[in-house]
């Protein structure tokens, strides 16, 4: 019945609800109310009751995939999904999301002292990833997510710099908020510094921009050995996300053997960079003498520099971060040009844990494309979220926040990307078999002659078996060195 429903559900009038619409919005001036019954007793203690807001003109069966028909809204667990509604990330996290609330309705939902409950699923889309952004329309989006539909968890979120503003909403009304999406060492570090306000926060995906540094430089390290490469190069957006992660590579590469990046191979570019200008930053690389370029590109940018390096054919390799390359349409969207290219990804089709290959056989039949990283950390996301619930019998946010602290490096929780284990900061743990990266490359499908695919690549051990591997060891490209 569930691969039937993947496949046919699509062709149904309600996959109008499957997805949110990126709609014209005004603020709302409605703000949702909560009852609170206060009774005295003796000498002056109060208890105070707290009953779940409603708001039935935004919660239905649509909000609730793969729940019985019959189902109440006081059986609905809330869940606001954070994001660019309309753009690859802010799908990506819905889509994860998605996927995993149908799975747990349709196993049954979740039994919580007595009642059944199923997840209810809704967004506000914060416009993060546009490259014009402004914080406040991602700070509305959030509100009317707490204020106006009355959600109870949330999930997702993209842009450091939006996520920074609009997660003050979620702390200020105590909610848990599971991060899926941003790497900024910040906001763990904020809940160390400040763990009774921050407490609410934990990042399930990606690792953080220090942890994605050391994998990085560790991977470069690896190919670096056998390629003989010492002289690396790092083009990256001018975004808060890339700056923790440059510092880093700048400080440990020239500590291993590698040259000190210099002044032309640090090249920082704005998000509406043009294609003339992306072609000048490859062409200042190689003037440098770059035998390896880190790209830190999570937005548009990454065509550019991609379809530009395959016109340019300059004397390095391409290594690193490009979230547009994890979608398949990336081949044909750059005509092939991202051939030989390797990037960082979540998961690919192997056995990262038992659970990955399913996740992806079920992402890929229900929305047609793989999974990029925000969609994995989505669906673990709401796993966690159901198992928390489930072993604490409670939606209350402070026991929540005692029942994830519970997933450590001595107790972790096997989700599709790794074992979940928290730090101290309620930051994803960094390290096999915990929160790692899997290194791949472009290359043309040998079953299916000019059109590309993704093959994971050996990194020696280093950051993970290389019996998970399924393309050897990363090539250069033709034309580039031997170095």
């Amino acid at each position: 019945m569930y691969n039937e429903f993947l496949k046919t559900s699509d062709k149904m009038e309600s996959k109008k609800s499957d997805k949110p619409k990126k709609t014209l919005k005004t603020k709302s001036l409605t703000v949702g109310i909560i009852a609170i019954i206060s009774i005295s007793i003796g000498g002056g203690i109060a208890i105070f009751q707290f009953f779940p807001q409603t708001s039935p003109k935004y919660w239905s069966i649509s909000n609730c995939p793969g729940a019985p028909s019959t189902i109440t809204e006081s059986q609905m667990i809330k869940f606001g999904v954070i994001g660019d509604i309309g753009d690859m990330t802010g799908d990506g996290a819905w889509e994860g999301a998605w996927l995993a609330a149908y799975e747990i309705n349709q196993a049954g939902g979740i039994l919580v002292n007595g009642t059944t409950y199923y997840i209810a699923i809704t967004s506000e889309d914060t416009n993060e990833a546009d490259i014009n952004f402004v914080t406040t329309t991602g700070v509305e989006a959030v509100e009317r997510l707490v204020n106006d539909k009355g959600i109870q968890f949330a999930l997702g979120g993209f842009k450091s710099e939006a996520v920074l503003a609009y997660r003050e909403v979620l702390m200020d009304n105590e909610m848990v908020f599971l991060g899926a999406g941003f790497t900024t060492d910040i906001f763990c570090q904020n809940v160390l510094d400040w763990y009774e306000r921050y407490k609410y926060f934990f990042r399930v995906n990606p690792m953080n921009a220090t942890s994605l540094a050391m994998e990085t430089f560790a991977f470069i390290t690896y190919i670096g050995g056998y390629l003989n490469v010492t002289r690396v190069g790092i083009l990256y957006e001018d975004l808060t996300w890339t700056q923790g992660m440059v510092s880093a590579l700048k400080e440990i590469l020239p500590l291993y053997g590698f040259d000190s990046i210099t002044e032309n191979l640090d090249v920082a570019f704005d998000l509406d960079v043009s294609a003339a200008e992306m072609g000048n930053h490859l062409n200042t690389l190689e003037g440098a003498g770059a035998q390896l370029v880190i790209p830190l590109i999570s937005q548009q940018a990454g065509i550019l520099m991609t379809t530009q390096y395959a016109s340019l054919l300059p004397n390095f390799a391409i290594v690193g971060i490009d979230v547009m390359a994890q979608l398949p349409s990336y081949w044909n969207e750059t005509g092939g040009a991202c051939e030989y290219m390797a990037i960082m990804k979540a998961v690919v089709r192997t056995n990262k844990t038992e659970l990955t290959i399913p996740f992806w056989d079920n992402f890929v039949s229900k929305w047609n494309h793989d999974p990029i990283y925000i969609s994995v950390g989505t669906y673990d996301a709401m796993y966690i979220y159901k198992d928390v619930i489930n072993n604490s019998q409670s939606f209350d946010s402070d026991v929540l926040v005692t029942e994830l602290e519970k997933f450590n490096s001595a107790n972790p929780r096997m989700g599709v990307s790794g074992y979940t284990a928290f730090t101290k900061g309620h930051d994803v743990k960094e390290g096999w078999p915990y929160g790692v990266g899997l290194w791949v490359q472009w290359r043309e499908d040998p079953l299916n002659p000019g059109q590309g695919t993704t093959f994971c690549v050996e990194t020696g051990g280093i950051i993970y078996p290389d019996n998970i591997a399924n393309g050897g060891l990363f090539q250069l490209p033709p034309w580039v060195g031997p170095f």
